[in-house]
């Protein structure tokens, strides 16, 4: 039901597969989703009404579609909001995709994708911390279920909704100042089109086992270099008026795609390359030892964060490196 979610579908659909499944916990983005297709593409398309955060919800769709590959997108993602409602971002990013990993293995899937982000290679934030943890999921369920899972690392992708891009885009189109936190705060960005082929193509990468990847080649940008072309894009004259709101808890100036002990591969296949370093499994060891089996979202709730806030078991990290 998201942005890239629904922009992935339509790629995929040109494929012309036996069926693609959207799953979204998100009633209306289905139902728009649903109404926007082609007619003539929706005999191959099914919307789902689930949560992520229901395992046995997931198992019984999953059983029931009985699909060959998972592209796992659900996730929460304001830095500054993980940072006040921390209980949600780990139901969400990361029990919810302990679940998705658990039904894709019982159904026997073979290929799961999950989106990570560039915020998990330094992992400093809150909501970094969730997709470096989830990034370890992926490579723990790999070496359980011996099938392929694959962690893919976006950065800023343009017009995603929620993105600054968005925002900005509508501010600009009804002639209001931007909200900018910092001018010189620089982000890598990609496109749509771009995001969908690196999912895609992220199956084609990996072999037997986990891959960590991420995008060859994407473009950097200022957020005030943003904001001047959006404003232009949208067919404004001049110089935009910015309302600089400074930079929010958990952000930083500037992203980095690849963090300690890792690199990025020489070698790319359409915009993507693979993320080379171990992936330490050792935090979903110690969740998965402690995790109720069946168990209350409040009981999952409190392993996921007492993980989170065990020192060393996401490392290596910049966060644990910090002196304390």
């Amino acid at each position: 039901g998201g942005s890239i979610g629904r922009a992935l579908a339509t790629l995929l659909v040109g494929f012309r597969p036996e069926r693609v499944t959207l799953l979204d916990g998100h009633e209306s983005s289905l139902i728009a989703d649903r109404r926007g297709r082609d007619p003539a593409t929706l005999e191959r398309v099914s919307h789902v009404l689930c949560d992520v955060r229901e395992l046995g919800r997931l198992e019984a769709e999953f059983s029931r579609a009985q699909p060959d590959v998972v592209f796992h997108l659900a996730a929460y993602k304001h830095v500054d909001w993980a940072e006040v409602f921390p209980e949600e971002f780990v139901d969400t990013n990361l029990h919810g995709s302990w679940n998705v990993l658990h039904a894709a293995e019982a159904a026997g899937v073979e290929t799961v994708v999950v989106a990570s982000t560039d915020k998990a290679a330094l992992a400093t934030s809150f909501y970094g911390r969730t997709k470096r943890f989830m990034e370890q999921l992926t490579a723990f369920a790999a070496r359980r279920a011996g099938a392929k899972r694959i962690a893919v690392r976006f950065v800023n992708v343009l017009g995603s909704a929620g993105s600054a891009s968005d925002l900005f885009l509508s501010q600009a189109r009804a002639g209001v100042p931007l909200t900018v936190t910092d001018t010189g705060m620089t982000r890598y960005w990609i496109t749509m089109a771009h995001a969908t082929t690196i999912a895609v193509h992220a199956t084609l990468l990996a072999t037997q086992g986990t891959l960590l990847a991420g995008p060859a080649e994407p473009v950097t940008l200022t957020v005030g270099d943003l904001a001047k072309q959006i404003w232009s894009h949208a067919g404004r004259e001049g110089e935009p008026e910015l309302d600089l709101v400074g930079i929010r808890r958990g952000e930083m100036l500037s992203e980095v795609i690849t963090g300690p002990e890792e690199q990025l591969g020489s070698e790319s296949h359409q915009g993507i390359a693979a993320i080379e370093g171990e992936i330490p499994t050792a935090g979903p060891a110690w969740v998965a030892e402690r995790l109720p089996d069946r168990g209350s979202r409040e009981e999952a709730r409190a392993v996921w964060l007492e993980a989170m806030r065990r020192p060393g078991l996401l490392a290596p990290t910049d966060a644990d490196r910090r002196p304390a």
